[in-house]
């Protein structure tokens, strides 16, 4: 089977917050040549901390927004920048399940009903996970702040992925996959219902 890559669905966010460090770094530069005197050194510190702070802060980040999945018929590999790769046999994922994150994503729908109602199904936040061990009891409901180790591999769901990985891993490991799949597609039954009914009300008006 040949592989197939996935990507984290916030990766356009790296490249915003990319353009955003460079131009810190840009008023840096341009303020060394502009403010060459003794006594503004302090305003040069104060932009070289911030420009250090938001680097870093990306740079921690980075899992969240660019981190890539390949899914192989006998593994699976995690790639980051400035992470080491992690790859796992299929043998060795003896834990399979979905944690959601919705103590630690902010400024998302908190509730399924919400999301129902709104444009996306409530799998923006959940997460496919594959371990040795059982999913960490401290990282329940906050799957995005789990970090990816030997051992452990999480990445943010999507029909494709889980599609792709109900074909590849066992069919005694995939129960939880299958399941929330198949709840994603009620979903989407309902909100297309939902979307035709919305037209012939206003179609009848």
């Amino acid at each position: 089977m040949k592989r197939k890559r996935y990507i984290e669905p916030l990766w356009p966010l790296s490249i915003m917050f990319g353009i955003l460090l460079c131009f810190c770094w840009a008023i840096f530069v341009v303020a060394i040549i502009v403010l060459p005197s003794v006594k503004e050194y302090i305003i040069l510190i104060s932009i070289a901390c911030v420009c250090l702070l938001c680097t870093i802060w990306f740079i921690t980040i980075l899992p969240r927004l660019v981190s890539t999945l390949i899914v192989k018929n006998n593994c699976i590999i995690w790639h980051c920048p400035f992470r080491k790769t992690i790859k796992m046999s299929v043998e060795d994922c003896e834990y399979v399940g979905l944690e959601d994150s919705s103590q630690y994503v902010y400024f998302r729908y908190r509730t399924q009903a919400a999301v129902y109602d709104a444009l996306s199904r409530g799998d923006e936040m959940v997460y496919i996970y594959f371990s040795k061990t059982p999913f960490p009891k401290k990282y329940t409901h906050k799957a995005a702040a789990a970090p990816c180790k030997e051992g452990f591999i999480k990445f943010a769901y999507s029909d494709k992925l889980c599609l792709e990985l109900l074909e590849v891993l066992p069919a005694g490991k995939t129960s939880a996959l299958r399941a929330f799949y198949n709840r994603m597609q009620a979903a989407d039954r309902v909100n297309k219902l939902k979307q035709q009914n919305k037209k012939k009300r206003k179609s009848k008006k």
